[in-house]
């Protein structure tokens, strides 16, 4: 399994830059951190919970948090 890893691991840096994997892992990252917060608003947004507890149960910055709130609300 670990030669399968390696495998999948070599195939990566023979196809793209460190530059364009970077890219790829910080979009990925960014669009997890959104979708953990879109799905804490969704699982809580019967209970009024406040924005404190939102943000730790995401995971993510005030900031982060404030701007899907807003995405969503337009």
């Amino acid at each position: 399994m670990a030669d399968q890893k390696d495998s999948e691991i070599d195939q990566l840096w023979a196809k793209y830059t460190k530059e364009d994997l970077w890219k790829k892992v910080s979009e990925w990252w960014e669009s997890a951190s959104r979708a953990r917060v879109v799905m804490v608003l969704a699982l809580n947004h019967k209970h009024s919970l406040p924005l404190t507890e939102i943000i730790e149960m995401a995971g993510a910055s005030e900031a982060s948090v404030l701007k899907v709130l807003k995405e969503l609300q337009d």
